[in-house]
């Protein structure tokens, strides 16, 4: 198990869970942890970073770090570059790490904020993120763009976006490949599980700017 940086900086927070402060934590220019201060909730730190030997800091860094925008996504590099970024992390502290996977974030040590103010479970975000996945911010936008957005923590390297459609959070996702299978299977797959009566998150096919995604 790794020893834990003490924190020296100014860029403090403190990981939650909601609102249980876990471990407060020092993000470095790049938006990667470099140090942790006192851990406050050792039972609500991420799965898989603490075991009968302690608590894994490497494993927590790591899981940070697997919270961004993978590598490999479609549409990554040109949205950093538009964003004058170099590193997918650099986009984490400007959505507080907030997730629609989970309910960890990262809170500024010297603010008071609730997960209620700001979740976005419940709260309205950004499509700006998204919308530039998806190459649709003219490059005069950029300097009026949110980054509040939960797009900057989607997984997966196909190109996607999140969108408020009628209240609801729907995840439009696209295809691999010549005929983008994955596209209908999605669809069949929770067509299935409504005729088997089991529970499921419905998926349909939508069209933007001409092309089609599963929703």
């Amino acid at each position: 198990m790794a020893k834990k940086k003490e924190i020296s900086g100014n860029r403090k927070y403190i990981l939650k869970h909601k609102d249980i402060a876990v471990v407060e934590v020092e993000l470095d220019d790049s938006g990667s942890i470099s140090a942790f201060g006192a851990v406050c909730a050792e039972e609500h730190l991420p799965v898989g970073t603490v075991s009968k030997k302690g608590i894994d800091f490497s494993g927590i860094k790591e899981w940070w770090n697997g919270r961004a925008i993978p590598a490999s996504r479609e549409g990554l590099k040109e949205l950093l570059d538009a964003l004058n970024m170099h590193l997918p992390q650099e986009l984490l502290d400007k959505s507080f790490g907030l997730s629609l996977s989970d309910q960890y974030w990262i809170c500024p040590a010297s603010e008071s904020v609730k997960w209620s103010e700001v979740n976005f479970f419940y709260n309205n975000f950004s499509e700006d993120v998204g919308n530039l996945l998806f190459s649709k911010i003219e490059a005069q936008d950029l300097n009026a763009i949110s980054l509040f957005s939960p797009d900057n923590t989607s997984d997966g390297v196909l190109k996607k976006k999140w969108k408020i459609v009628g209240g609801k959070r729907c995840l439009i996702k696209g295809g691999s490949g010549d005929f983008r299978q994955k596209i209908a299977n999605e669809v069949l797959a929770s067509r299935i599980c409504e005729r088997l009566e089991i529970p499921y998150t419905n998926y349909e096919i939508v069209e933007v700017d001409g092309d089609k995604y599963s929703s």
